[in-house]
């Protein structure tokens, strides 16, 4: 299962925040720290994630890999 691109007007990082579904329960992770990373190369990315609903804390989702498409 996948997503639409979004604009992202002044970059991405190799990780993110995520807010997605599961199970009709709705996940928010926010991002702890982004001192020191600068935005990748790239106009257009995937994000692999794994989502474990019984997580805790900041271990929900869980990301996997990160391509560049674009």
């Amino acid at each position: 299962m996948g997503s639409d691109y979004r604009d992202v007007p002044h970059g991405v990082y190799r990780y993110a925040a995520y807010k997605l579904e599961a199970n009709g329960k709705t996940i928010e992770q926010p991002v702890i720290d982004w001192v020191g990373e600068e935005p990748m190369d790239g106009t257009a990315f995937t994000y692999t994630i794994v989502v474990n609903p019984a997580g805790r804390n900041f271990d929900i989702v869980r990301l996997t890999n990160v391509t560049t498409d674009q």
